[in-house]
């Protein structure tokens, strides 16, 4: 299934989606004792929270700093997982890396670039909220840049800057498959719930399968990066754009 015009753009849907596919899985044959380890806490905070603690979140009488800090667990568990995909896609990508020699030259970049991303983000949602949400999606691709981009790694090059340039170029490509993204967990959570439907062993395989969806996602968002990245360097270097 290739897209020739369109939202689309011009790459193989299938492709993507099969690859990133294909290296979740080996991700997870790569460090199954990590992501083991990261599973159970995982699958038992969400079902835990999920099942016994959302009337307590509700609930006005709860401390703020209760209220607060339970979801906060959740944003802590998605980062964790990203960074160990992220880990995963470096090693499928560019050779064996261990987990501390990965920390050491991508955290503090990740974090300097997160948190930048993050105030931009912020400022724009404070000014009319819209401004944030373009923001924080033209903000996509950041991650790559930081972990794979050698011109970055020589001090050449602004991950913010890159990853804006890539979505702007491809804006609505990255917003469907954005929102796509977002969509996917949020029916597969909620649906049921609004349908009545819910039930114990349900919330046990969705969450199983958001633990997969994580990586995936990853990857996936790494494909496209990969593909604009490739198609704006051959640009780039055409005498012919000089």
């Amino acid at each position: 299934m290739v897209f020739e015009t369109g939202i689309f753009g011009d790459f193989a849907i299938k492709t993507l989606i099969l690859k990133a596919h294909q290296q979740t899985l080996e991700a997870f044959r790569l460090y199954p004792l990590f992501y083991g380890v990261i599973l159970i806490p995982y699958m038992a905070l969400f079902w835990y929270l999920g099942a016994m603690l959302e009337p307590v979140l509700k609930d006005p009488a709860t401390p703020f700093l209760i209220r607060f800090f339970l979801p906060m667990t959740q944003v802590i568990f998605d980062l964790v997982l990203f960074v160990a995909f992220l880990l995963a896609l470096q090693n499928l990508e560019r050779g064996p890396q261990t987990f501390k020699q990965f920390l050491s030259k991508n955290l503090e970049p990740l974090a300097s670039e997160g948190l930048k991303a993050g105030a931009f983000t912020i400022i724009g949602t404070l000014l009319f909220v819209l401004p944030g949400i373009v923001l924080h999606l033209l903000f996509t691709f950041f991650p790559f840049v930081v972990v794979f981009d050698k011109t970055y790694a020589d001090g050449n090059r602004s991950a913010l800057k890159r990853s804006v340039q890539l979505v702007k170029a491809h804006f609505f490509t990255v917003l469907a498959f954005a929102l796509l993204d977002l969509t996917i967990p949020l029916l597969l959570i909620a649906g049921p719930k609004l349908l009545g439907a819910d039930s114990q062993i349900y919330q046990f395989f969705a969450y199983s399968f958001l633990f997969y969806f994580s990586g995936f996602s990853v990857m996936f968002f790494y494909g496209l990066y990969k593909s604009y990245e490739e198609k704006l360097c051959r640009s780039e270097n055409d005498p012919a754009n000089s």
